[in-house]
């Protein structure tokens, strides 16, 4: 069996139905009665990063290299750790340059082809190969030769309705999808798709670095989005935070059930409030340095904490933390102490 998982017989090979078990026959004969048991369930996505616009607008994915190669940032880290250019394979730059990123769909897929064989053995090969052989039905080894053929096969497939999102949806019995959307998202999407009848539901996920992220070229924009959606003025840190706690009640409306974070640093800290002000009106001046923004991630990242421990069992946690004697609530004395624990570790 190669690497990929797909059994030698030329261009007509077939996926083991093993290839994701234990190679221990013991281990491996519990896995497949696992399996059986769990194979036809539905399936629930709790996180996610696909784009809610992809099913809001049911629009045929553009082509193979737009859907399986450019979004896919496992692709193109190993190739680009191989020395193939993000440009290549269609990568904008991101520093407001001059774009020297290929466009032409044909010529990204055979980079990715002419570079199929870096991927043996790893999970990546594993899941492209189930893409191509599962779900569109391509037969044929992909390598340099056969790149073009392939991508002919997969851009035929694309542009029939059993291929367009929804239909995609239905067939993959997704019983529940969460997307990951910015705090600053209208979720006018999301509002759309709770009337169209998928089969499943499809529900938002609060992200919110953007907000946190003050050094960042961004910032601004971010916090003026944020205030024309909360129709106020954020000239404070305790605005902003308000600002935040009421957009969350919005994705909550429409199922939330999480928040997503990028943590850069594992870095917890409780800043004192005037501290979080001055880093804000430092931010508001455009002054703030990469220092700053890991002081306002390090607050951030305690307070995701204590929310998650909250949240598992409310009565055990106020059991646990009570009162502080400066009057905070449960949440603030966990923040406090999370933080602590974090600089003596």
């Amino acid at each position: 069996m190669e690497a990929g998982g797909v059994t030698s017989g030329g261009d007509a090979g077939q996926l083991h139905e093993d290839r994701c078990f234990d190679a221990d026959p013991t281990i491996r004969r519990n896995a497949r009665a696992l399996y059986e048991e769990t194979r036809a369930l539905p399936i629930v996505s709790p996180h996610g990063h696909v784009d809610a616009g992809l099913l809001d607008s049911n629009t045929p994915f553009p082509d193979p290299a737009a859907l399986l190669i450019t979004p896919d940032h496992y692709v193109l880290r190993m190739l680009y750790s191989r020395g193939v250019p993000l440009e290549t394979l269609g990568v904008p730059a991101v520093d407001g340059g001059p774009s020297l990123a290929e466009t032409d769909p044909r010529k990204i897929w055979q980079a990715f082809a002419d570079h199929y064989h870096l991927f043996r053995a790893t999970p990546t090969r594993a899941w492209l190969e189930y893409e191509l052989h599962e779900v569109l039905g391509v037969h044929r080894a992909l390598n340099p030769a056969s790149a073009q053929h392939v991508f002919d096969m997969i851009a035929e497939r694309l542009q029939s309705p059993e291929f367009r999102p929804r239909a995609l949806f239905r067939r993959f019995k997704i019983e529940l999808l969460a997307t990951t959307d910015a705090a600053t998202d209208t979720l006018e999407r999301h509002v759309r798709l709770g009337s169209v009848d998928l089969g499943g539901r499809v529900i938002p996920t609060f992200r919110p670095d953007a907000l946190f992220r003050i050094a960042a070229p961004g910032w601004p924009a971010a916090l003026a989005r944020m205030e024309e959606l909360s129709d106020t003025t954020i000239s404070t840190c305790a605005a902003l935070v308000a600002a935040m706690a009421h957009r969350r009640l919005k994705f909550k409306a429409l199922g939330a059930v999480a928040t997503d974070h990028g943590v850069l640093s594992p870095r917890t800290e409780r800043l004192p409030d005037a501290e979080a002000e001055r880093l804000f009106a430092k931010a508001f001046l455009h002054a703030a340095d990469a220092e700053d923004q890991e002081d306002a991630a390090a607050q951030k990242n305690a307070a995701k904490e204590c929310a998650t421990e909250r949240d598992a069992d409310a009565d055990a946690f106020k059991e646990k933390y009570g009162t502080n004697a400066n009057k905070r609530n449960a949440f603030g004395k966990c923040v406090s102490q999370t933080a602590r624990e974090s600089e003596t570790e």
